[in-house]
């Protein structure tokens, strides 16, 4: 597929859910799924962590189901997965995108979660725990730190112990939450955005929610040790 790079108005404002105007640059049907690349796409792929959109794309003629979203790296395109008839859906069509607000506001929530789960891990374990990669998906949203030698952790034999250490990052996160504050999200010459959230910082291209008071409660359900990692695991309330 060469096609130009798709420009990510996600980036710009999470809760832009709908848009008219984007153009096809490509349209291909392959296995009975058609593979879908517009000019510009509200559409959250797939990546960092974080699950794909869902949706519909419009245009004079036809309608789109989308289920998936995937970012191909070589082209910078973002790849739209979709059901329906791709008849009407030619290069230079012009379409009106919608996505799924409750799984886009959804997965806003658990990402920024997890970058709030940052601070307070900061707070209570201080910065020898280094946060590194993170997994946003409802299933067992996650966050692992990289243990420096000077780390302190719980006995992993002693279910107090964690349990303990897991009720103080839970208290931590949800007092941040309670405080509010708002979400900065930052683009800079080079095309580097990061997300700041409680005073910490670092690159994302996920969606975030304005104010982590959007949140909601979190709980902190367990912890694993895997080898000189920390897995964090946590959920968000509905």
């Amino acid at each position: 597929m060469t096609v130009p790079p798709t420009k990510l108005l996600y980036h710009a404002d999470t809760y832009l859910l709908t848009h008219t105007g984007a153009k096809v640059t490509s349209c291909e049907t392959q296995a009975a799924v058609t593979l879908l690349v517009l000019d510009c796409s509200i559409f959250h792929p797939q990546s960092g962590g974080q699950p794909a959109d869902k949706g519909t794309v419009k245009c004079a003629g036809g309608e789109l189901v989308v289920g998936d979203a995937k970012l191909d790296k070589e082209t910078g395109a973002v790849v739209l997965s979709c059901e329906g008839d791709a008849a009407p859906f030619v290069v230079g069509a012009e379409v009106e995108q919608c996505v799924d607000a409750a799984v886009r506001i959804r997965n806003a929530r658990l990402h920024s979660a997890g970058h709030l789960l940052d601070v307070a891990v900061e707070a209570v374990c201080g910065k020898a725990w280094q946060p590194g990669k993170g997994y946003h998906f409802e299933d067992g949203p996650y966050v692992e730190y990289a243990l420096a030698g000077d780390a302190v952790t719980p006995n992993m034999q002693d279910d107090a112990a964690k349990a303990a250490l897991c009720a103080e990052i839970e208290a931590a996160t949800n007092k941040l939450v309670a405080a509010g504050g708002s979400v900065d999200v930052k683009m800079d010459a080079d095309g580097m955005r990061t997300v700041t959230m409680g005073g910490l910082g670092c690159p994302c291209g996920g969606t975030h929610i304005k104010d982590v008071k959007e949140i909601g409660a979190v709980k902190v359900t367990q912890l694993q040790k895997k080898k000189k990692n920390m897995r964090v695991s946590y959920t968000v309330e509905a």
